[in-house]
C-alpha cells in the first residue's frame, strides 16, 4: 500500500503533523529529532503560538485537529430543492 501527497494543503498537514510528532517527542522525552532544528522554534514562528512546549503542543493538536474536521466534515446536502440554489 502506498500514500501519494499531491497539493499544498496536503503536503502543509503532513508538514504540521511531522512537527507536532517531533514536538511530542521533545515534551515526552527530552529527545531531539536532529541538532539543526528545533520544532518548538519552528512551530513558534510558523503557526504563531505562544507559551511553553506543552502549551504549543496542545495548540498545535488543535489546530491541526480543526483542520482536520474541516477536510474530512462532509458537505451538508440540500434538503429541498429550494436549498439547492
Amino acid at each position: 500500500m502506498s500514500i501519494m501527497i499531491t497539493g499544498t494543503p496536503q503536503i502543509m498537514m503532513t508538514r504540521a503533523l511531522a512537527l507536532k510528532h517531533a514536538l511530542r517527542l521533545e515534551v515526552r522525552s527530552g529527545l531531539k529529532v536532529s541538532n539543526r532544528f528545533n520544532a518548538y522554534q519552528i512551530i513558534k514562528e510558523e503557526f504563531g503560538f505562544k507559551g511553553s512546549k506543552q502549551e504549543v503542543l496542545e495548540q498545535l493538536e488543535e489546530w491541526v485537529e480543526h483542520k482536520l474536521q474541516r477536510i474530512h466534515q462532509p458537505e451538508e446536502k440540500p434538503t429541498s430543492i429550494y436549498d439547492m440554489a
